[in-house]
């Protein structure tokens, strides 16, 4: 089992992987990665054992500084405050793992370390890449060059270890990597599938057959929600107890939007700017470098403003008809796209296609406007908090907008828009109280929020009205396409030849599948297709429901497995089946071991998420 195996299983690994430094690494001041001043002495408990601030800001600067030498820019708004989320979680695992450890008396020895760093050459070579640079890693453990027999006679050197990307992989190996490949272990001596198990499975999954079937499909059956009342919604709720039960607390908001367009002044501003920027690389200063200290376009500015080779159709026309007239060296007067404002380098010309150097200048709201506009929405706090938002904004011609009801620890409750101190407002500890937000802004708008509803873990039929909807419909859809079926199934099995469609029903037909594959009409791996694969050739199975709609089929041909291969399959499926089975038990171990203890989570206070 190799590191990239725990990548792959653990999310909040990944992340843990690219934090862990040794002690004395980089040590770096205490201000927030969102630019706030953090003050807070620990960003959560653990049964009142404290998670440190200054050591969370050190592993999350850690990972925004691999992040920015990666893409050429640091991680902002969703992106950075889901890694803040996974890791606190990690850190939290981290904390259980290490008690778990000493309780078990798990510990990484020399040999064991020393075991996975020889079979593992290209983990140490991403290490070196990531903590010392891509230059750093030797040509023996590149790609194109892989040489075992040198790596393990370069391991034996001493001065090795004393690499910082060695170092990284000695700290993650002793306290996470190998202490969990031994925890596994265990698990493994307390969990196997039996060969009656693996019989069953083996039936299901080599035995197979060709289907001819009649499929009705639930969406062609719509249902009037607006006929729904809410004693059916309650009375579905209540038939279902063991549904529509939320393991955190959620929230619903109002809010209003306040665009941030920048005005006229702006866009003069911006245009004042290029002209300057223009001046100066006529005058001789490096149009790659004045790309790559102030072009908004992060991709192309890497590169010193240079974009790939393009044809006039694949640029927009403002761009493209400059973009076509200049001679190699020229640079362009400012030219206005929808972007913002561009300066263009000409580099050269092959056929239809060119290629340019720009810079590009997006134009942003300015101070003046910002502060115009977060007056406005303070006055709409100080008048929501007295007569509620919807009659603050009414007066201000403002349109009021609701969130869905969203569960603590969404990163982006509006869908694809990430505003910083939602979730605190929402939820933070401080902030409970508070009817209004305050005025809350991200690159595109200013917001101000106030609470519609707030929401325990459980069950409660307000909070899960929407999934009640959703799940009744879908059963009376279901009900509906099951009823068609028992309709037609008499006509299709008294014609001869079977016609294309009858009713609602179409015909349809497979391959060989086995009672593990997808079907059109049964879905995946349903109990309903595995139980048409056992009807007998040329006999049509009653109707069955599934998860698309209702089905009923008859063999045409079966293809059952090859006994004399039954027994070595069994043998192999067993073996793998338990390293699948132990993987997603550990996984789910992991990700529950959390709720075994009392975890405080004050992210919101810290970071105002």
């Amino acid at each position: 089992m190799s590191m990239m195996w725990i990548k792959e299983q653990s999310k909040w690994f990944v992340i843990g992987a690219a934090l862990l430094i040794g002690a004395g690494l980089i040590m770096m001041d205490l201000p927030g990665a969102n630019g706030r001043s953090v003050s807070n002495q620990s960003v959560g408990e653990v049964d009142g054992e404290e998670i440190p601030t200054m050591s969370f800001q050190q592993d999350l600067q850690n990972y925004i500084r691999g992040e920015e030498a990666q893409t050429g820019k640091p991680p902002e708004g969703a992106k950075l405050a889901q890694a803040r989320r996974d890791l606190f979680q990690y850190r939290v695992q981290t904390l259980l793992m290490g008690r778990m450890a000493k309780a078990y008396g798990l510990h990484a020895s020399q040999e064991e370390m020393l075991d996975y760093v020889m079979k593992n050459p290209r983990e140490i070579a991403y290490a070196i890449a990531q903590y010392e640079g891509p230059d750093a890693v030797p040509y023996f453990l590149r790609d194109s060059a892989l040489n075992i027999q040198v790596y393990h006679s370069w391991l034996s050197q001493d001065s090795v270890y004393d690499r910082p990307g060695l170092r990284v992989i000695e700290q993650q190996l002793s306290a996470a990597v190998i202490p969990q490949m031994q925890l596994q272990q265990v698990f493994r001596s307390q969990v196997h599938r039996t060969d009656l198990e693996e019989a069953f499975a083996f039936e299901v999954r080599e035995n197979r057959a060709r289907l001819q079937y009649y499929r009705v499909p639930a969406e062609a059956f719509p249902v009037d929600v607006a006929k729904i009342t809410e004693d059916e919604l309650k009375k579905h709720f209540e038939s279902l107890p063991d549904s529509f039960y939320a393991r955190t607390e959620a929230a619903r908001l109002s809010y209003v939007v306040l665009p941030l367009v920048p005005s006229g002044a702006d866009t003069a501003l911006m245009r004042d700017f290029a002209r300057e920027l223009h001046e100066r690389a006529v005058a001789g200063e490096s149009f790659a470098d004045l790309a790559r200290s102030y072009s908004s376009d992060a991709a192309s500015a890497e590169n010193g403003g240079e974009l790939s080779p393009a044809t006039r159709a694949e640029w927009v026309p403002e761009f493209a008809d400059v973009a076509f007239s200049l001679a190699p060296g020229a640079v362009s007067e400012p030219v206005l796209t929808p972007y913002g404002y561009h300066l263009i380098q000409g580099v050269s010309r092959e056929g239809d296609k060119v290629s340019v150097r720009h810079i590009l200048l997006k134009i942003t709201p300015g101070t003046q406007t910002i502060d115009s506009l977060t007056a406005i929405a303070e006055k709409v706090k100080a008048e929501a908090e007295e007569s509620g938002l919807e009659a603050a904004a009414k007066a201000r011609g403002l349109q009021v907008s609701k969130t869905a009801v969203f569960e603590k620890g969404t990163v982006l409750p509006l869908g694809t828009t990430y505003v910083q101190g939602l979730t605190s407002f929402a939820f933070g500890g401080a902030e409970r109280k508070a009817k209004v937000s305050e005025a809350l802004q991200n690159d595109d708008a200013i917001f101000v929020f106030a609470r519609d509803a707030m929401y325990p873990k459980g069950r409660d039929f307000d909070r899960a009205r929407e999934d009640v909807l959703r799940s009744l419909v879908h059963g009376r859809q279901v009900a509906a396409a099951r009823k068609e079926a028992e309709r037609v199934r008499p006509q299709v099995i008294a014609a001869n030849p079977l016609p294309a469609q009858a009713g609602m029903a179409v015909l349809d037909s497979t391959g060989p599948v086995s009672g593990e594959e997808f079907v059109p009409g049964f879905g995946f791996g349903g109990v309903a297709l595995f139980r048409s694969l056992q009807t007998e050739p040329g006999s049509w199975s009653p109707v069955v429901a599934t998860p698309e709609g209702a089905v009923f089929s008859r063999v045409v041909e079966k293809l059952p497995a090859d006994p004399a291969m039954k027994d070595m399959k069994i043998m192999t499926a067993r073996a793998e089946s338990d390293n699948f089975v132990i993987s997603n038990l550990y996984q789910q171990w992991m990700t529950d071991l959390p709720k075994s203890v009392k975890v405080e989570n004050m992210l919101d206070q810290v970071y105002r998420e």
